[in-house]
Order: C-alpha cells, then sequence, then structure tokens
C-alpha cells in the first residue's frame, strides 16, 4: 500500500474543514429570529465561521492561529486534522468560541479590578 502525497491529505482536510463553516448557518445550533437573519447575511456568517473553526483547530493542534493553514501542514498534522476534524460539529465549535470569548471577559473584568 503506498502512502497519500500530501496534497491529498490536504484536499482531504479542507473537505472536512470545509463543510463545517460552510454549513454553520444550519448546523450551528442557531434557532428563530437569529437563525433567519444569518440566512439573510451568510457572507458575514460565514466568514465568521471559518475564523472560529481554523481558531478551534488551532488550538487542538497547539498551533498558533498564524500556523494553521493546511496547505503548509506536513502528512502527520493532516492526518491530526482529519482525526479532529471528523465527527465535530459546528455547535461544539461554535459553543467552544463562547466558552473562550466569555473566560477572555472574565479576565479581562479581574484585570481592571486589580489596576483600580
Amino acid at each position: 500500500m503506498t502512502a497519500l502525497p500530501c496534497h491529498d491529505l490536504r484536499s482531504d482536510v479542507h473537505e472536512v474543514l470545509d463543510d463545517i463553516w460552510l454549513n454553520a448557518v444550519e448546523t450551528g445550533g442557531y434557532r428563530g429570529s437569529q437563525l433567519t437573519w444569518l440566512r439573510g447575511h451568510s457572507g458575514g456568517a460565514r466568514k465568521s465561521a471559518r475564523q472560529r473553526v481554523y481558531a478551534w483547530l488551532a488550538e487542538q493542534m497547539w498551533l498558533l492561529p498564524d500556523e494553521c493553514h493546511v496547505r503548509c501542514f506536513t502528512f502527520d498534522q493532516c492526518m491530526e486534522a482529519i482525526c479532529l476534524l471528523h465527527g465535530t460539529t459546528y455547535a461544539e465549535i461554535r459553543a467552544w468560541a463562547r466558552q473562550r470569548e466569555n473566560a477572555r471577559a472574565f479576565h479581562d473584568r479581574y484585570e481592571r479590578r486589580l489596576a483600580a
């Protein structure tokens, strides 16, 4: 059995990765008026979703966000990314992002209290 070239693996990573953020509006756990609004503004929603998915993947792979470019992934990084992304939903990534935002806001409030 021969190994797949990195180019083919990178395509596989993109297939799984793109499926998550391109379908974020439909699979992100949005409801009611929020979902209606997002459907009318899908360009901005997709951009945010793409950024969230890449930020999530970078953190899972212990990469800086600037290092998380599929075109630069090694064979092992491609395999790791596929394993991480397979079965992951945008709703899970969105929950992760909200948790991070809440932690950041708490940290900022704490720092302001210390500075006062």
